[in-house]
């Protein structure tokens, strides 16, 4: 269902990463996804798509973009996301 949402508003290369990929979550993590936005995607359009992926979940999210890595966690967010 994330997924469709997310390519039905023009977003692809959906991933998550942090504890859910390591299957190390708990019942209260929160959920860490990575996504690349359509061209042109304004602050407040990501930000609306963030509000929708956690109505969506019924849980909190930390969603980032691949432009929006900071180059001390690039590296490891890359090699632990997992597609989806």
């Amino acid at each position: 269902m994330v997924v469709a949402l997310a390519t039905e508003r023009g977003y692809s290369r959906l991933a998550v990463y942090g504890s859910v990929a390591r299957r190390a979550a708990r019942e209260d993590s929160d959920i860490d996804l990575i996504v690349e936005p359509p061209a042109g995607t304004s602050s407040f359009e990501f930000i609306r798509f963030h509000q929708l992926i956690e109505q969506v979940l019924g849980r909190e999210i930390d969603l980032v973009d691949y432009g929006g890595l900071s180059p001390g966690i690039e590296d490891d967010v890359r090699r632990e996301a997992v597609l989806l």
